[in-house]
């Protein structure tokens, strides 16, 4: 992969580990890895609201960085109505 390249979105709704998953593929199709977890609750919202998104490379870390850290992708879309960050993951942990 290198910086600018498309890749792909998608919900991954029979996860392991987490049930719920966004998936990260380049487009042939190759599995990069997965967006955090504690954004999945707002990627979802997103996607299932706003059909026309987009992701793309940002930045390529060189080893010796881990390889679940090489890639930064940036994912682009339209938030009809969506408040992001407002979950249980984002609830500040001293009042």
């Amino acid at each position: 992969m290198k910086e600018g390249e498309s890749a792909y979105v998608t919900l991954e709704l029979t996860n392991p580990a987490t049930g719920l998953a966004v998936q990260i593929q380049s487009t042939d199709y190759h599995m990069l890895g997965w967006a955090p977890r504690y954004l999945v609750s707002d990627l979802e919202a997103a996607m299932r609201h706003s059909p026309t998104y987009s992701a793309r490379v940002v930045r390529v870390n060189p080893a010796p960085v881990p390889r679940s850290q090489r890639l930064l992708i940036e994912m682009t879309g339209v938030w009809n109505g969506h408040e992001p960050m407002q979950g249980k993951d984002f609830t500040p942990l001293v009042p």
